[in-house]
């Protein structure tokens, strides 16, 4: 059963298909998305050369049916329906979750009812019409086992397990997306992470103590340094024949590398999928 999450502040509703205090018949409108293409005219060129394109803003309705508690429930979607808040919309289907900001482009307008129930119709406008999901955590540094009864010593000792520093990750999405990179010390330059399946390259020239980390924002194209005690800007550790890459859509092969492989530092990625509605 699909339902949908609204958030305003502190003001939260739960709507669904049916079963709930206030029922939603249809979001008419979130199908309509549509683009705006950039291109050049050039002499002597047929036509126009393409540039770019980017999603114009998404607006649609939102139409439903109150059943029950009829004043407390009108109350409540004029509150998550303020025009002068900006809200979350969720959309929830199969346990899987899918938001986006948006504003209400007029207070909630209460159509026909009687005394058991209350339709309403809600215009929505979202400058930004992507859904985004829950952030999503990898780890590209892990280790596997290689202990195990019955065992034998050797001159070179026990082996406890091994090191892996690449991993696939996966972006289910419409869209590449941005991404926030947090790598862990301790690590020796150069350190370089690579999307083998573009074969893009991050080339960092800084070492990083086992108290030290390097944030990377590639939405912003930032970078900190972030110790014990402070947190600094550090894009000048940045090689300048890196590139700060997106995950593709589907599988990102993501591989670092260190000067030292005995280092067991760590590496994370934190990133939201994008969906077109």
């Amino acid at each position: 059963m699909m339902k949908i999450k609204v958030k305003t502040d502190n003001h939260e509703l739960l709507m669904g298909e049916k079963d709930f205090e206030v029922i939603f018949l249809g979001l008419p409108g979130t199908s309509e998305i549509k683009s705006k293409i950039h291109t050049l005219k050039s002499p002597f060129i047929d036509g126009e050369i393409y540039v770019d394109n980017q999603l114009k803003p998404l607006k649609f309705k939102l139409k439903g049916i109150i059943t029950s508690n009829i004043k407390e429930n009108i109350n409540l979607l004029r509150k998550v329906f303020n025009p002068k808040k900006k809200g979350t919309l969720t959309y929830i289907e199969d346990n899987v979750e899918k938001s986006i900001e948006f504003i209400a482009n007029t207070v909630p307008k209460f159509e026909y009812s009687t005394y058991d129930y209350q339709k309403f119709l809600v215009e929505i406008y979202c400058p930004a019409p992507i859904l985004k999901s829950k952030l999503i955590k990898k780890e590209v540094t892990s280790s596997t086992g290689l202990f195990k009864f019955p065992f034998s010593t050797t001159k070179a000792g026990i082996p406890m397990g091994t090191r892996l520093s690449t991993t696939i990750i996966e972006n289910n999405g419409d869209l590449d997306v941005d991404y926030i990179l947090v790598i862990s010390g301790p690590m020796t330059a150069p350190i370089e992470i690579k999307n083998n399946t573009t074969n893009e390259i991050i080339k960092l020239r800084k070492s990083l103590t086992v108290h030290e980390k390097l944030i990377i924002d590639t939405k912003n194209k930032n970078i900190e340094l972030l110790t014990e005690t402070s947190k600094v800007r550090a894009f000048n550790y940045l090689n300048p024949d890196s590139r700060l890459f997106k995950l593709r859509v589907g599988g990102n092969e993501i591989e670092y590398t260190t000067a030292n492989e005995a280092e067991v530092g760590n590496l994370a990625i934190s990133y939201k999928e994008n969906y077109i509605w």
